[in-house]
């Protein structure tokens, strides 16, 4: 995160229609939601400090009945606009309106068929999920597929990339399940011998299929991965960007949920100036010292010790190196 910000992602709410094992958002569910007058003053004073792009996320954002209302509000406001859902609650007049509005939209696939994706999202899940995508993809927009690496699915992750590309998706990525909320107590998150495996299954298909992957929140995978077809998103510490939950809080990550101020009471600014001011911002973002395992690390410029958030999570420090890491990790998780 720079001092100078481009990017806001807003949990706009803890709600959600499914109840997902592997959720780290959980932890924002009794938050309570801002009002649409609200939403709009923060996205004013955002655009204020030059955030350029809001990403919508949840929870399910289309679970708020003004939801459409406030993409729609956005775009007028000049923002570039997405929205990530699990699909589930879309419909025919919700694929219209998102298209029309020219919004992205992200959502989520963590199996190639029913069997695995409900091992972590529930009974039902599958079919639901995948008409909403068909209907996403039927309205003509552009759907980025994410899929989670847990220990519920991760043999299976070159199959499900297979399949949401089968399903019309423009772009897919991966990303471990981090060990927040339902995934920490359901211990479910990610390990490092599923993202290896998970990761050697990547290069394969894309090798095979000729698709393209990003992997997201593992800024060290060039240790494993050679292809030119995998993307790899390198390290937040270095993103212009922001997390916000549904009250407002201005967040440092929100897998930690740990922020500073509350932009809805405080402003914007204000919110942001005390984000900065935190002291796990200075330990963990500001302060990009290699740690010993990383001193000597070819990919440390890229990765700067890999995910804070996890490490703190699991090592009780944010100095890493990351818990996934094959390079420079000698913990066990």
């Amino acid at each position: 995160m720079a001092e100078s910000l481009e990017w806001l992602i807003w949990i706009i709410t803890g709600r959600c229609n499914l109840r997902c094992i592997h959720c780290y958002a959980s932890i924002y569910e009794g938050e309570t939601e801002l009002p649409l007058k609200t939403v709009l003053s923060v996205l004013e004073e955002a655009a204020e400090l030059g955030v350029r792009h809001v990403s919508f996320t949840g929870g399910e954002p289309l679970l708020r009945r003004d939801m459409l209302e406030i993409l729609e509000m956005a775009k007028d406001m000049g923002f570039s606009v997405n929205v990530f859902t699990n699909s589930v609650p879309v419909d025919q007049e919700t694929a219209a309106r998102l298209a029309r509005l020219e919004v992205g939209v992200n959502t989520s696939l963590d199996g190639p068929n029913a069997e695995v994706h409900e091992r972590l999202r529930g009974p039902g899940s599958w079919a639901r999920a995948v008409e909403g995508i068909r209907r996403l993809v039927d309205a003509g927009i552009n759907v980025h597929v994410n899929i989670t690496i847990s220990n519920l699915n991760y043999l299976h992750i070159g199959d499900t990339v297979r399949k949401a590309y089968e399903m019309g998706a423009s772009s897919v990525s991966v990303i471990p399940a981090m060990p927040a909320g339902r995934a920490l107590e359901n211990r479910v998150y990610a390990k490092r011998s599923h993202v290896e495996e998970a990761l050697r299954q990547v290069e394969r298909t894309v090798e095979e299929s000729g698709v393209e992957v990003g992997v997201w929140c593992v800024p060290f995978c060039r240790s494993l991965i050679r292809s030119s077809l995998v993307y790899c998103s390198g390290t937040c510490r270095r993103w212009r960007v922001v997390d916000l939950s549904p009250s407002g809080r201005l967040l440092l990550c929100d897998v930690l949920g740990v922020g500073g101020g509350n932009a809805a009471t405080q402003g914007f600014r204000k919110a942001y100036l005390n984000l900065l001011a935190h002291p796990l911002y200075r330990e963990a973002v500001a302060d990009t010292r290699p740690v010993e395992h990383c001193i000597s690390c070819r990919l440390w410029s890229r990765c700067l010790g890999g995910c804070y958030a996890r490490s703190l999570r699991l090592k009780g420090t944010p100095h890493g190196p990351d818990p996934l890491c094959i390079i420079g990790s000698q913990v066990a998780v």
